[in-house]
């Protein structure tokens, strides 16, 4: 070994295991050398090549893609990157180093329908000295500011044929022509007719004369009263299948208790244009494809406008319509947040990064960086930044396969799920106890409830079962993949590391075998089962660099043995331990049962149990899957979490990562499980 080691004693072992200055890359002085991998794959694997896919046009004539495994020089190889990212995150996980990727934005939830009653028409106005107001349009209901309001403030004016004709009152008496010639956020004159719900407009026209000649027109077919307003359209388009009228907002300005227009902040601006984005990153794939909302169900529908229209670093529109949610304190109004006009979502006021505790923000300062940054390497958020990074000390090549290929057949895949980080249910967790809370409401579950992140995300090991594996409809929602290599082939692989100490290098090598307790995940489908795979080191070995410097012939070239490789993990092990002493389930552990800290496990760490536990050699006795409903008339797995979250769901939240109960199957409507079953 080097006569000068980083970390010779257990002192600075701990003090390497948070954040602390990384080595230099201008002199060496810890340990440097190789170290030779072999992955055997436990589950089929399948590493997609961007190159050669197959492009086929699936049911509903949509395109389907298809796609080979990847390869270089013909041969089938694991790149580098793919092993790299995959042993980060259990280095990442295992020594509790701040999340290196983390969107920090702010999500949105959808209102429920007593809170979307509270909502009112409003327009928003440019001010000379370029601050915002928006002026209120309640129209002729009862101004009720905070409170519901069970009558319409807003006036429907009938647009479109429903593509689906089952709504419940039918097709209103008189529908508007040429529904494309009426503008979004135009000025027109309506004609409206008094109804229980509220006034309805039965005619839009471009002046008030013209507007007076259509009510005498009406009069004709109704004895209901009948008025004459000013107002402006408010378009969506053409939405949802049963969609048949636009929205008419007004207000009569010979009313009393209608404030003057209120002051908006720029953080509300800040907020509803975060929460157009949302919407837009929902639907941006759709979008692109030319492909409507609720394909399967209707036809010719449109998005809402504000899903497209609404630029990036544009400014909102001088007279735009939206809604508007007040509060009230002792007689004051103000605006608590806008909403576009639809059954809105409402952006949380906290973003997802504030949900993290601080110690696992990723670092500002390349002089004080986490055990994972110092091994891997550190970017620094913010481009313009001097000190903009650190080189990483370890280098990954590409994985090939040994041998033959063992290829399974081609297989059309099961629909992937994409993440879903407003499910908080399944994202977040209860900050005082730290475990997930049954039975809570939409508002305490979320993002501006008292919560904070569940953790790290890590897919479970299991067995492929293929009920679940593949599915018998090529669409554009899933993937064919062809030439899969099945378990039990072999890909070998180099690591080299540069000037690492010893518990740094105990580190890696626990990631890398996970102690021979639990398999990795690499590649395509490991929502499915794919991917499992056990890596175990063939050797390592030192360079001694005084040695390889002063000597034409001598390679300082050591051969690490097994033991003393077991001692470095046995190090950081050790190192670990006594660096979260401070944790409070730790300290719990000691007060309760007078466990000394030199008895107390590596694996009882909760960020370690929690590793074990999803990556674990043995299998959940239960089946993994995407949750659904039993029902078979429903229409994808959404019905369980619309079911689960309904008035009459359970309200599950995800169980800790030891869990073994599983979940209920759930129904759309009842939220009920309808077997015994977990899954």
């Amino acid at each position: 070994l080097p006569t000068r080691t980083i970390g010779e004693d257990a002192d600075t072992d701990v003090r390497l295991m948070g954040r602390t200055e990384p080595a230099p890359h201008d002199r060496w002085m810890g340990l440097s050398g190789q170290i030779t991998c072999q992955i055997q794959t436990i589950t089929p694997l399948f590493i997609s090549s961007a190159e050669g896919v197959k492009e086929e046009k699936g049911l509903e004539s949509k395109e389907h893609l298809n796609y080979q495994f990847f390869r270089i020089g013909g041969k089938k190889t694991i790149p580098a990157s793919t092993l790299r990212g995959c042993v980060r995150s259990v280095f990442e996980a295992v020594t509790n180093s701040p999340f290196s990727n983390l969107a920090d934005k702010r999500l949105s939830y959808r209102l429920s329908s007593s809170e979307m009653r509270k909502l009112i028409p409003g327009r928003l106005e440019k001010q000379k000295d370029g601050s915002w107001c928006v002026r209120l349009l309640p129209g002729y209901a009862d101004f009720l500011p905070a409170q519901e309001q069970r009558r319409l403030y807003a006036s429907p004016v009938s647009m479109y044929d429903p593509v689906a004709r089952n709504h419940e009152h039918g097709q209103p008496p008189l529908k508007i022509d040429r529904a494309k010639e009426w503008q979004h956020r135009k000025l027109y004159w309506a004609v409206l007719r008094a109804g229980s719900l509220g006034w309805r407009a039965l005619a839009l026209t471009k002046s008030e004369k013209e507007a007076i000649s259509k009510m005498n027109e009406i009069k004709q077919h109704t004895k209901k009263e009948l008025r004459i307003q000013s107002g402006f359209l408010c378009r969506t388009n053409q939405n949802t299948i049963n969609k048949h009228s636009e929205r008419f907002f007004y207000y009569d300005i010979s009313r009393k208790d209608v404030p003057d227009p209120l002051p908006i902040t720029p953080e509300i601006i800040r907020e509803y244009l975060d929460l157009i984005r949302d919407y837009q990153s929902r639907h941006a794939d759709n979008v692109a494809k030319g492909v409507g909302p609720e394909p399967k169900r209707g036809r010719n529908l449109e998005f809402s406008r504000f899903v497209y229209e609404q630029k990036e670093g544009e400014e909102i529109a001088d007279g735009e319509l939206v809604y508007v949610y007040l509060a009230e304190s002792e007689g004051d109004l103000w605006v608590h947040f806008l909403a576009p006009v639809s059954w809105p979502r409402v952006a949380y006021k906290h973003t997802i990064a504030e949900l993290l505790p601080s110690d696992m923000h990723k670092s500002e300062n390349s002089n004080l960086l986490d055990p994972a940054s110092r091994v891997f390497g550190w970017v620094h958020g913010d481009g313009q930044k001097e000190d903009g990074g650190y080189a990483g000390r370890v280098k990954f090549s590409s994985a090939l396969l040994q041998g033959e290929e063992n290829n399974l057949e081609e297989k059309t895949l099961a629909i992937l799920g994409s993440p879903k980080p407003t499910t908080t249910r399944f994202y977040l967790v209860d900050q005082k106890t730290g475990r997930p809370q049954n039975g809570r409401s939409d508002k305490d579950a979320g993002y501006d409830g008292n919560n904070k992140l569940r953790g790290r995300k890590f897919y479970r090991h299991f067995l492929p079962q293929k009920e679940y594996l593949t599915s018998d409809d090529p669409t554009d929602q899933n993937r064919t993949i062809r030439d899969a290599e099945r378990e039990g082939s072999i890909f070998r692989f180099n690591i080299t590391f540069e000037n690492l100490a010893p518990v740094e290098l105990g580190a890696l090598l626990w990631s890398l075998t996970l102690d021979g307790k639990a398999y990795h995940k690499l590649g395509y489908g490991k929502p499915l089962g794919l991917g499992s795979v056990e890596i175990t080191t063939e050797n390592v070995t030192l360079y001694h660099q005084a040695n390889r410097y002063q000597s034409l012939t001598n390679s300082g070239e050591r051969e690490l043995p097994t033991s003393q490789q077991n001692d470095l993990v046995t190090r950081f092990q050790k190192a670990l331990r006594y660096y979260y002493a401070a944790n409070q389930e730790i300290l719990t552990m000691i007060e309760k049962h007078g466990v000394p800290m030199s008895e107390i496990a590596f694996e009882d760490l909760p960020n370690v149990a929690d590793i074990l536990a999803l990556l674990s050699k043995q299998p959940p006795e239960i089946p993994v899957h995407y949750p659904y409903s039993l029902d078979p008339n429903s229409n994808g797995s959404f019905e369980w979490f619309v079911g689960n979250t309904n008035t009459n769901g359970p309200k599950l939240e995800l169980e800790l990562a030891n869990g073994s109960n599983g979940l209920p199957f759930l129904t759309k409507n009842a939220g009920k499980p309808k077997k015994k079953q977990k899954h």
